[in-house]
Order: C-alpha cells, then sequence, then structure tokens
C-alpha cells in the first residue's frame, strides 16, 4: 500500500535535494513508523463495545470517541478525499504505463480495461482479502526497486556518457525533495483497516518498524542508485531515463519487464486503496 507511486520518483527527490535527502530519508521513515504506531495505540485504548456494529477501528470512529460527531464528520470528509484522490493517482499511473507497454492503443480504451480490471476487487469482504494484491505487488515493487542497480553495474549506455553530476545539497528545491519523500511515506489512513483485519492485532507496532524499514532500504536502494546513474539529469520517473539509455537487446527487454512489473504494482496499490475507501463509505449509506 505504502511503496507505489513514490518509488518511481526517489531518484528525483534526490536531485531536488541531493545527496543529504537520503538522510532526511531515514528521519522521515522513523517519524512515520513511531506516528504508525501512535495510531494503533490509539485504536488499542478505544471503547470498541458501541463500535463494532459501526466499522470497529477506523479514523472516523475514533474522531467520534475523541472529539464528538462534528469531529468525526471532519475527519471522514479529509479522509475520503485523500483516498479519493489517492485511487484517483494511482489509476492514471497504472493507465500510463500500461500505455507505454502497448503504444498503439488509445489512452480511452486503455482506461476502460484497466477500470473493469479494478471493479471486481469491490466485491472482496474484507481488506485480508487483498493479501494476494499486496505480496505480488510487494514482489513487482522490490524487483522495480533492483532497476537503478542492474543499470549501474551491468548497462554500458550511462557509463560512456559524460560523467554525472551531483550535488550534496540543493537548498531551493529541498522542499520539493520532502514532499515526494513524504507522498511515499504517506497511507497511514489505511493503517485501521490493515489493523481490523490481522489474525494477531498485538503484533501490528513490530509489523510497522518491519515494514517502514523495508520501505527505508527499497527507497534509499532505488534513490541513491537511480542519483548514482543518472545524476541531475534524472527524470521525475527513472523508467523514462532507463529507457533512453537501453540500448542492447536484454537492455530493451529489462525496460519492458520493469514497465510490466510497474503496471502490476500500481493496480495492486490501486485495488487496496478502492478496498479501502469503501471501507470508509459503507458504514455511512
Amino acid at each position: 500500500i505504502y511503496v507505489g507511486l513514490g518509488l518511481l520518483a526517489q531518484p528525483y527527490a534526490l536531485q531536488r535535494g541531493g545527496w543529504v535527502v537520503l538522510v532526511f530519508m531515514g528521519l522521515c521513515g522513523l517519524m512515520c513508523a513511531y506516528t504508525g504506531k501512535l495510531v494503533v495505540k490509539c485504536f488499542a485504548n478505544m471503547d470498541m463495545t458501541e463500535y463494532m456494529s459501526r466499522g470497529g477501528a477506523t479514523w472516523s470512529n475514533l474522531a467520534d470517541y475523541l472529539i464528538g460527531p462534528y469531529g468525526q464528520a471532519v475527519v471522514t470528509l479529509l479522509t475520503v478525499t485523500e483516498f479519493f484522490g489517492a485511487g484517483c493517482m494511482a489509476m492514471l499511473m497504472t493507465w500510463r504505463n500500461v500505455a507505454a507497454l502497448v503504444p498503439g492503443a488509445e489512452m480511452k480504451w486503455i482506461a476502460v480495461g484497466v477500470t473493469c480490471l479494478v471493479i471486481p476487487s469491490l466485491m472482496l469482504e474484507s481488506f485480508g482479502d487483498l493479501a494476494i494484491f499486496s505480496l505480488l505487488g510487494a514482489v513487482a515493487k522490490l524487483l522495480t526497486a533492483t532497476l537503478p542497480v542492474i543499470i549501474y553495474c551491468f548497462w554500458k549506455g550511462p557509463a560512456e556518457n559524460a560523467a554525472p553530476q551531483y550535488d550534496y545539497v540543493n537548498h531551493e528545491t529541498l522542499p520539493m525533495a520532502l514532499g515526494v519523500i513524504m507522498l511515499a511515506y504517506s497511507a497511514h489512513a489505511c493503517l485501521p483497516s490493515v489493523y481490523n483485519s490481522m489474525e494477531h492485532p498485538k503484533q501490528f507496532p513490530l509489523v510497522v518498524v518491519a515494514a517502514f524499514a523495508c520501505m527505508f532500504l527499497m527507497y534509499g536502494v532505488m534513490g541513491g542508485f537511480g542519483y548514482l546513474v543518472f545524476g541531475n539529469t534524472v527524470s521525475p520517473v527513472i523508467t523514462q531515463d532507463a529507457a533512453d539509455a537501453a540500448q542492447l537487446p536484454w537492455e530493451q527487454a529489462l525496460v519492458t519487464t520493469v514497465l510490466c512489473l510497474v503496471s502490476w504494482a500500481t493496480y495492486s496499490t490501486t485495488v487496496p486503496v478502492v478496498a479501502v475507501l469503501t471501507d470508509f463509505v459503507s458504514p455511512l449509506v
């Protein structure tokens, strides 16, 4: 859920902020892991007796428990808006990735086809049923994160070009880099649904720490090696640079494979986002 839209943009974050962004990447990961555990503590201290029939551990129920019905309305509106926007972003990214795989197809038919593939996920009864999507999506994202490592170690094209330029810190665009990082770490609104679907909720704090540690490792590898290869010329999405640098047939095949993986990864992000949005809306109707 977390590792999705922001993964391919991590090299661009370093281009905007310099090598110091790796430090902020770790600090943001620690902060988000800590706040994630705080969320769990809040739900653990709730009196769930009156809320079990209204969805259990949800942001709206927590807001109602702490600050009453008006706070519940505000939190519900903000959370639904956030996930609606996230769902739209994930769908747009999926459309663009699929379009790169089938350049001859019209975008409107790609949009219709991908949307039809997402619709069956609305029939799943619980967030736990989405585990297979998350598992396959995690594998796809892990393999995608190795792309800049392969380029750095084996591709001759980037090495034959002029040596890339780097910055240790870029003060002017550092805030933009931090925004890219926080986008990659932003999915706290889904934590209640994950918590509700766990068989052993007491292990959730450990799961949060392990998840953010893995995220930092993936983002660090993707961002560090991507910036090391392409320097300050890296594009907002590194697959564009990889496609331009691919010369040999196996390199072009690798880029095509990565685009397939990215398409599945964005799809696997879209499905849980839509499911969480459904979890928020269904108790209200």
